[in-house]
């Protein structure tokens, strides 16, 4: 399995980068030009524990349909999501398990955020 992991400082308090990481509907599209789309599937549209979340996008050209869950979270600290991505290509769909696990440290005005992926 391939793991990743990015980090960048953002002048801005660990709290309100929390609340912005936590409403995909507003970043995640607009993130990346190969995101195609978002669903976030809970009662009140907010990301927990268990939450059901699917996307869509391209990986190196070839699309990419994923489906997992919030499996951990700890507000305003850390999240992860896995699941399972499937990849189409040339009539072929091969399963893969998928994660990303985001974590955001810092104090005051200057906060870190991580994610690593696999």
């Amino acid at each position: 399995m391939f793991f990743y992991t990015a980090s960048v400082t953002i002048s801005a308090s660990p709290g309100a980068i929390w609340s912005h990481l936590v409403d995909l509907d507003r970043w995640w599209r607009a993130s990346h030009s190969d995101h195609i789309w978002i669903g976030v599937l809970s009662a009140n549209n907010r990301v927990a524990t268990g939450t059901q979340i699917d996307f869509e996008e391209r990986i190196g050209g070839t699309r990419a349909e994923a489906t997992g869950r919030i499996v951990s979270m700890i507000e305003g600290v850390a999240a992860r999501w896995e699941g399972t991505t499937i990849y189409r290509c040339l009539g072929f769909r091969v399963a893969s398990e998928a994660g990303v696990e985001w974590h955001i440290t810092g104090m005051g005005e200057l906060a870190i955020v991580s994610a690593r992926v696999w």
